[in-house]
């Protein structure tokens, strides 16, 4: 199977289980003069994940995230997920959330801007591939955030795609803004092996 394949593949099961999640054990709420409902996501916090280095992680909030991992990208804009501020020089033109000026920018892994991530005051880092080497900067910079590294050199490409996916949706409680389109319908183009040496 493809890498492709394999990741819209993790991503369905991933949305499956939740939706069933949500069935067996949320209540259907009803809306009073026309207001939305509660999302799901807003009700699953604090929650506890073990990230992909094997640290178990306390999340309390996912109100301002913070995504680094350049291969996540366009899982999170095919999710439809918020983001307070990401690499955004390090996506690829064709992901909408590139020229999404309310998400600050923090430059490239070259050329990080930490200051972005204080302004940012994230409650929740997902960080990961390039920005792996500022693991320590991304952390000071914001303390008080909960801090998911997706950094894992052991697992095979296959693997990395199914946990990095579901790590991400359980991080997240997938926490959107808008109806996300048909799942992966533009998965990305090249999730890189998590063995790839960078440049």
């Amino acid at each position: 199977m493809t890498s492709r394949r394999l990741l819209a593949a993790a991503s369905l099961v991933f949305a499956g289980a939740l939706a069933l999640s949500a069935c067996a054990a949320a209540p259907a709420a009803t809306p009073v003069d026309g207001a939305p409902t509660q999302t799901e996501g807003e009700n699953r916090f604090p929650l506890t994940v073990t990230d992909m280095a094997g640290n178990e992680v306390t999340i309390s909030s996912a109100d301002s995230i913070i995504v680094t991992d350049n291969r996540l990208f366009q899982l999170v804009a095919d999710w439809g997920i918020e983001l307070s501020a990401a690499p955004r020089a390090l996506m690829s033109d064709n992901n909408p959330l590139a020229g999404d000026e309310s998400i600050l920018d923090l430059g490239t892994h070259g050329e990080p801007d930490f200051e972005k991530v204080v302004e940012a005051d994230p409650d929740l880092i997902i960080n990961g591939y390039r920005y792996s080497s500022h693991a320590e900067d991304m952390q000071g910079a914001a303390p008080d955030a909960a801090f998911v590294d997706m950094t894992n050199d052991e697992l095979t490409v296959d693997a990395y795609l199914v946990e990095s996916v579901t790590l991400l949706g359980r991080s997240s409680a997938r926490r959107t803004r808008r109806r996300p389109r048909s799942t992966l319908s533009t998965p990305p183009s090249t999730m890189p092996r998590p063995h790839t040496t960078l440049r």
